[in-house]
C-alpha cells in the first residue's frame, strides 16, 4: 500500500515539473539571451498602427489577441525579451515620435506605462519586469 503511495507522490511531482518546464521554455529561452547594450528598433505593422518593439524582443502569439476587420486593428499584444523598464521608456521615447506617434502620458516605477496618441489611435505600453530578469511589453492598441 506504501509503495503505491509513493509512486503516485513520485509521479505526480514529476508530472508538476514536466509542465513548469514545458510552460517555461520561452521565459528560459529569454532569459539565456544576454542584455544588449543598445537596443534595436524593429518596426512592427498591425493595419494602419506601425510601431517600433527592441529587435532581441520575442512575439508571444499565445498571449496576444489581434482583431482586424477591414484593417480597423483592435490588438493586445505581447512581446519578451531583455532590458531594464529605464532602458524601454528611453527606447520608445526616443523611437516612436519618429513614427507619428506623441506621448500623452508616461509613468514609470517598478513598471512603466507609456500611452502614445497619433490622430484618433492610441497605443498603450506596459512594460513589466520579471525576477528572472525578463521584461514584458504588453501593447494594446485601440482608439
Amino acid at each position: 500500500m506504501k509503495n503505491i503511495f509513493f509512486k503516485r507522490i513520485i509521479l505526480s511531482v514529476f508530472l508538476f515539473s514536466f509542465l513548469i518546464l514545458t510552460g517555461c521554455i520561452r521565459d528560459l529561452s529569454l532569459i539565456a539571451k544576454s542584455e544588449p547594450v543598445n537596443l534595436v528598433p524593429r518596426d512592427v505593422n498591425y493595419g494602419y498602427y506601425n510601431f517600433v518593439v527592441p529587435d532581441n524582443f520575442v512575439f508571444i502569439p499565445e498571449k496576444s489577441f489581434v482583431f482586424d476587420y477591414d484593417d480597423d486593428v483592435r490588438a493586445y499584444v505581447v512581446y519578451g525579451g531583455k532590458a531594464s523598464v529605464t532602458q524601454l521608456v528611453n527606447f520608445f521615447n526616443d523611437y516612436m515620435p519618429e513614427k507619428g506617434w506623441e506621448v500623452d502620458l508616461n509613468f514609470v516605477s517598478t513598471d512603466g506605462i507609456i500611452v502614445f496618441r497619433r490622430d484618433e489611435r492610441l497605443i498603450v505600453i506596459k512594460i513589466i519586469p520579471d525576477v528572472a530578469g525578463v521584461s514584458y511589453l504588453k501593447i494594446l492598441l485601440t482608439k
